[in-house]
């Protein structure tokens, strides 16, 4: 899969910051179900990973240029 928009290394933080902000939120709301905040654990975790694999794969191509 390759990326749409350029690897902006202050957007990832912000993005992390506000995944962290949000699982502390949906994760301890008690209105939410054992399933429910499993299925929001696992989408923020995907997330997660979606901003990791653009960060290495960004990295792979300017060190492949280097």
């Amino acid at each position: 899969m390759f990326e749409t928009i350029e690897y902006d290394a202050e957007l990832a933080q912000k993005a992390r910051e506000h995944l962290r902000r949000s699982e502390e939120t949906f994760l301890t709301e008690s209105r939410l179900d054992k399933q429910e905040k499993q299925a929001m654990y696992e989408v923020l975790l995907y997330l997660n990973n979606l901003i990791t694999t653009h960060y290495t794969r960004y990295h792979e191509v300017v060190n492949a240029v280097d």
